[in-house]
């Protein structure tokens, strides 16, 4: 059997992030072949015995000294590491820095490069680590791109030429958003757009690892923001909660965003219970792209706010407004007030057709690659 190696961004307590590795590695056995994600040594992935004894002590030191707020980033770090363990296949080895050890590389049949945004150069991280996100350590009949994000709509100057050589001598390049295609062109890159990871698989299959965090006493309403929003649109937002009746739940993906004690409990929500609280939210307003994908995919009234990014120059909304131009959903991208008819409006059946379509598209897609060999793809 082929051993498929998955290099994507593996840093950082994301949802979308590492429920799109679970996707991709579900996806590809399900092609018939094995495959594992290359660990890069950092602390989150998959932790050990002396991380989390490292942690509890830390999180001890610093309630004592007044810093409540670090014991529920280490149940955060905590809840991503067991599902990590639970669902994600890593590589036995680390890499670190920015060299694939030439030894391992001999190991597999084929690298699939992707997702979430590994070649969005705004990063530091992805700077640092280019030569492994671009595949500059294996050869050309080794190397698909499935669903590559640069994340943004430009790629600085400084680094054109070196994205355009690397991206070259992959065997085959497809990418996430209409705005990456564009980029691609422009670098002389041929490639075409393929539906996210988390799309190739079905409602059921995620329902079969969905989660439950915490007794449900009545129905709710769910936001869950990446960035800052406005206090027009939080307002609006708890207003139209106290107005139907409904519970107000927030996920934040930084801690400082958290305004009460639910919010920092939740704070902890592991991955399979994020897709739990989407799947049975009664209406649901976020600016994440993989909120987004999980509302169509659960067929959840919702509402995308447009964020801004940390980073100078860094617009973030090209993957969403693609996402929503496949289903025919433009008009859920709003930014300035919260509607109150788009909230109240469940996706019907020609969503659920959609994703099928999508499913198959990806599925295609990789199933065609996957079994190509060597010669037969220079």
């Amino acid at each position: 059997m082929d051993k498929i190696g998955i290099i994507t961004i593996v840093n950082g307590n994301n949802y979308g992030n590492v429920l799109q590795n679970y996707a991709l590695q579900k996806t590809i056995k399900k092609i018939g072949f094995s495959s594992e994600t290359i660990d890069r040594g950092l602390s989150n992935s998959t932790g050990s015995i002396f991380l989390n004894c490292r942690m509890s002590l830390n999180a001890v030191l610093k309630k004592c000294k007044g810093d409540r707020l670090h014991a529920y980033k280490v149940n955060r770090i905590r809840a991503f590491q067991n599902f990590r363990r639970k669902y994600i296949k890593y590589s036995s080895f680390y890499i670190k820095g920015n060299k694939f050890p030439p030894e391992r590389e001999k190991e597999y049949d084929t690298f699939v490069f992707g997702s979430d945004q590994i070649w969005n150069l705004k990063f530091a991280f992805v700077r640092e680590e280019c030569d492994v996100f671009f595949g500059k350590f294996a050869a050309k009949h080794k190397k698909i791109a499935y669903a590559g994000s640069f994340g943004t709509v430009n790629v600085p100057n400084e680094y054109q030429a070196y994205v355009s050589g690397c991206l070259k001598d992959f065997r085959s390049v497809s990418v996430r958003e209409y705005a990456g295609k564009e980029l691609c062109a422009q670098l002389g890159i041929k490639s075409e757009v393929v539906p996210d990871h988390t799309l190739l698989l079905s409602i059921d299959e995620w329902r079969e690892i969905e989660k439950c965090p915490f007794e449900i006493k009545k129905n709710y309403m769910l936001t869950y923001f990446l960035g800052e929003i406005s206090n027009q649109i939080r307002a609006e937002i708890e207003r139209y909660a106290e107005e139907h009746g409904l519970e107000l739940i927030n996920l934040n993906h930084s801690i400082r965003f958290c305004r009460t004690e639910r919010d920092l409990d939740l704070f902890s929500a592991a991955p399979d219970e994020f897709l739990w609280l989407i799947d049975h939210c009664t209406a649901f307003v976020t600016d994440s792209f993989h909120g987004s994908v999980f509302s169509l995919i659960f067929g959840k009234p919702f509402q995308v706010i447009e964020r801004v990014a940390n980073e100078k120059d860094n617009n973030m909304s090209s993957r969403i407004v693609t996402l929503l131009e496949m289903f025919c959903e433009s008009h859920r991208l709003k930014s300035l007030h919260i509607d109150v008819e788009m909230l109240q409006t469940a996706l019907g059946k020609k969503h659920s057709q959609i994703h099928g379509d999508l499913r198959k598209q990806g599925f295609q897609y990789l199933q065609t690659q996957l079994s190509l060999k060597g010669d037969l793809c220079d």
